[in-house]
């Protein structure tokens, strides 16, 4: 897990990436990573996607109330496994691939 030290794509406004990455399960594109963006202006942690294709699936809700990276770490972890579909799943547990 990791947040960026920048704004998102170098803009001005204060948002700010995090990525959740699962390494056991795949590299480069294939990547099981699940981003999340930090407002930090709007105080909210909001899903954005999952970097693999196929394994997504949209969290209810998608954001949460943040007013700190520390709240913005906490409610992208717990949304991270709501955001991982049936495939996913299947995946880490050792039925899928």
């Amino acid at each position: 897990m990791f947040v960026a030290e920048a704004p998102y794509q170098l803009s001005q406004k204060p948002e700010f990436q995090i990525n959740i990455d699962v390494p056991q399960f795949g590299t480069g594109e294939q990547l099981l990573s699940t981003i999340f963006l930090f407002k930090k202006a709007k105080e909210q942690v909001v899903f954005d996607s999952v970097g693999r294709a196929g394994f997504q699936r949209k969290p209810k809700p998608a954001n949460r109330p943040a007013k700190s990276v520390a709240e913005a770490l906490r409610g992208a972890l717990e949304m991270a496994p709501m955001t991982w579909n049936e495939k996913a799943w299947a995946l880490m547990s050792g039925k899928g691939t």
